[in-house]
């Protein structure tokens, strides 16, 4: 199996939150069993991937974008994630306000951010 994890930050109006995202891909046979019998299906065919969120700052992991926090931010924002995955780096600042279509332009890092 194949493990990639990314550092993000989820931003909206007043709001950063830092979220590790780690993503599970090509399980092997035992492994897509554990999974299934976790409760996530049967899986294991080439491709398929498991991607969980964790909030250090609340102590929140899970599968379900939205369980992770509100579902106005953090569900906006962590969906996203998933179905973009391989378009972000970690370090990548999410814009939930912008992907709600209520901003024009994407907010970006505050100036102690910065490292340029």
């Amino acid at each position: 199996m194949q493990t990639e994890t990314k550092f993000i930050a989820v931003l909206d109006r007043c709001t950063y939150i830092p979220v590790i995202c780690q993503r599970f891909s090509d399980p092997s046979e035992r492994e897509a069993r554990m999974f299934s019998r976790a409760g996530f299906g049967i899986g294991g065919n080439p491709g398929s991937h498991y991607t969980f969120f964790y909030a250090p700052d609340w102590g929140v992991c899970s599968y379900d974008p939205y369980k992770v926090g509100d579902d106005y931010t953090m569900g906006t924002a962590l969906a996203w994630v998933r179905e973009h995955w391989g378009e972000i780096e970690s370090g990548t600042a999410v814009d939930a306000e912008f992907l709600r279509g209520e901003t024009d332009v994407p907010k970006t890092w505050e100036a102690e951010f910065n490292l340029d």
